[in-house]
């Protein structure tokens, strides 16, 4: 239940007034919003988190933001586009600035290479999927995610490749014509 503009009298010995007021951003419900135009898309998150999360969907993020100026709380954001869409990246970062940087942002996306994975690193994401939906990865990550989210700060990471040194390669050169 939400917390609301209730006056609840118990009966205690000097019976105490106790009086709830509504603040907006506490909701004990468990709450995920999904971005996307799809309908199975957002069907399936919600069949993949049923019983974790309630799953609210949303067509773009502008309508996040409209409910989430009113009354909403949400436990992690997941959107279903690119990063370099316009609900990946730069929603993440309009969102930050209204102050919603305390929450988990996954993206769904098509197929993840090397240099998305790094992107989504550098921008903070906290998770990427892929598609198809794995119901299993859902179930576990998000709720990890949204546990552990805030437990952790990486500032001014970089992701460096890896290079093998000179003296190696010469030696693996050398010795695999033998």
């Amino acid at each position: 239940k939400r917390a609301c503009s209730k006056v609840k009298w118990y009966s205690t010995p000097n019976w105490k007034k106790i009086t709830y007021k509504f603040n907006p951003m506490v909701n004990p419900e468990k709450r995920v919003a999904v971005i996307t135009s799809q309908v199975a898309v957002a069907n399936h998150i919600g069949e993949a988190l049923q019983g974790i999360f309630k799953v609210d969907t949303f067509k773009n993020g502008l309508a996040l933001h409209q409910t989430m100026e009113k009354s909403a709380h949400y436990k992690a954001i997941i959107t279903d586009d690119e990063l370099l869409g316009a609900n990946g990246i730069s929603l993440y970062k309009t969102l930050q600035n209204f102050g919603y940087n305390q929450i988990p942002f996954m993206v769904l996306m098509e197929t993840i290479d090397n240099e998305q994975r790094k992107l989504a690193l550098s921008e903070n994401i906290a998770e990427i999927f892929s598609k198809p939906i794995d119901d299993k990865a859902l179930r576990t990550r998000v709720p990890y995610i949204v546990e552990n989210y805030n437990n952790k700060v990486v500032k001014n990471s970089t992701v460096k490749d890896y290079k093998l040194p000179l003296i190696k390669r010469i030696f693996d050169i050398t010795f695999s014509g033998l």
